[in-house]
């Protein structure tokens, strides 16, 4: 983990947060250690999720509220 972190930087990002494939994405990162950055629509359900994961795993988390699929949410 600590080779991977020194190599990869701090933060891992992952979009598609708050539901399946990004949400276990999401929980295997942080039982590794990583910082994360939530991305994702559902702001409510981010905002659980990170609660949940700086709790269980003592990292990091910061939410970032965004529909990846618009012009708006990419900017």
């Amino acid at each position: 983990r600590d080779r991977v972190l020194a190599r990869l930087g701090g933060w891992a990002v992952v979009t598609g947060a708050s539901d399946g494939i990004g949400r276990a994405f999401a929980a295997d990162l942080a039982a590794r250690g990583f910082p994360l950055v939530l991305v994702a629509r559902r702001e409510d359900k981010l905002r659980e999720l990170a609660s949940s994961l700086e709790t269980s795993h003592g990292v990091a988390c910061q939410v970032l509220v965004a529909d990846l699929a618009t012009t708006a949410g990419v900017q």
